[in-house]
């Protein structure tokens, strides 16, 4: 009888240091919209309006032991890019130039949680994997729309991102992300292009 006694309170004992130190998961799913911009590009007259989406979920890690702060993971489909214009005066066309990238995403974001829970402070590193590009060139009446090879760009994505999310409701809240691209989007060494995209949208937390 001692024996199982001691089996009980050895076991009582284990379950309440795993609960003591258990992590607590929040999973949930993003939507949205991407106004996009490439930082670098010259020889154009001016920049132009490019939006994409974003779709992707949630995965939330509580601290343990540290209720304020959590770490997010939020892999995503992004729609990426920029667009933009010049004018030719010598013959008079004008040139509408837009260059579109996909990319599978995944920032890694240290959460700071205020006004119990309902206000989230996220940063973050970010690596995406461009999935696919190409090039959309509207020269007066023609237009021209070319795919990207591997080659004409860099697979690879690395950057930082900022952003905040508030709940409305227990489960459903309001999203803002900017990520500040740091690699180069070209294979070559100049021009030095980079990501700078401004994502805003809802998301959904079970």
């Amino acid at each position: 009888m001692k024996q199982i006694k001691k089996i009980f309170l050895t076991l009582a004992l284990a379950t309440a240091s795993v609960s003591a130190f258990a992590i607590d998961f929040d999973f949930g799913a993003r939507a949205g919209m991407n106004i996009n911009n490439i930082s670098g590009t010259k020889g154009f007259d001016k920049n132009l309006f490019h939006a994409g989406a974003y779709v992707g979920a949630i995965v939330g890690m509580e601290i343990p032991g540290v209720p304020m702060l959590a770490v997010r993971v939020e892999p995503m489909f992004s729609m990426q890019g920029a667009s933009r214009f010049n004018e030719i005066p010598i013959v008079k066309t004008e040139v509408t130039s837009n260059f579109n990238y996909n990319y599978i995403n995944l920032p890694i974001l240290a959460e700071v949680k205020l006004l119990n829970d309902k206000l989230s402070i996220l940063a973050g590193p970010q690596i995406g994997f461009a999935v696919g590009a190409n090039a959309t060139v509207k020269s007066g009446d023609d237009k021209t729309n070319t795919k990207l090879d591997a080659d004409d760009y860099n697979v690879f994505d690395a950057g930082l991102t900022f952003g905040a999310s508030y709940m409305i409701t227990r489960n459903i809240g309001v999203d803002l992300r900017y990520n500040l691209g740091l690699t180069n989007m070209s294979t070559a060494k100049d021009p030095n292009w980079q990501n700078r995209v401004f994502s805003i949208g809802v998301c959904f937390v079970l």
